[in-house]
């Protein structure tokens, strides 16, 4: 089986990903998952391609994990938001906004294409809306000085079928 016959990435941003030149690691448990990093835009993401036990590729997800201030952390969201908008030639569905904890915000958009295909793209955060910089500074919460905390952006490939089933 060839790993690079699902360039999931390539997928999601065309031209502006740069895959690892066909660096990263096969691992064949129940199902082969080819995992790699890769850049878009900047934003290193950690890639993971799910095959079926027939070698089909079934679905990716890439993660961009950052310790940034929340205001920063969805202005990156944004500008792969914005990259996917162009590329895609498609606004995505409004943000849909729910709450993680009792300091995290997540927000997710979902592009869909035809047959039922798509990217869900998410980002979780400290709120920026909440100050972040009295509570979130207690030990062991991941969060320091001035509310910086963990940003997690999430992009899924949803393969044909996927959107409207879930």
């Amino acid at each position: 089986m060839q790993p690079a016959v699902f360039a999931m990435l390539g997928v999601l941003v065309s031209g502006a990903v740069r895959l690892n030149h066909g660096n990263g690691q096969l691992r064949d448990s129940d199902h082969p998952v080819f995992a790699y990093r890769t850049s878009i835009q900047g934003l290193r993401f950690d890639v993971q391609q799910n095959y079926d036990q027939g070698g089909k590729a079934v679905d990716a997800i890439a993660v961009s994990v950052l310790t940034e201030l929340p205001r920063a952390c969805i202005a990156s969201f944004n500008h792969i938001l914005a990259l996917l908008q162009e590329t895609y030639e498609q606004p995505g569905s409004p943000p849909l906004k729910s709450r993680v904890g009792d300091q995290d915000v997540k927000y997710t958009v979902l592009f869909q294409f035809a047959r039922n295909a798509g990217i869900e793209a998410e980002v979780t955060s400290v709120d920026p809306g909440r100050g972040g910089a009295t509570a979130g500074n207690r030990p062991g919460n991941n969060r320091g000085v001035n509310g910086v905390g963990r940003c997690l952006i999430r992009l899924h490939y949803l393969p044909p079928g996927w959107v409207g089933t879930l």
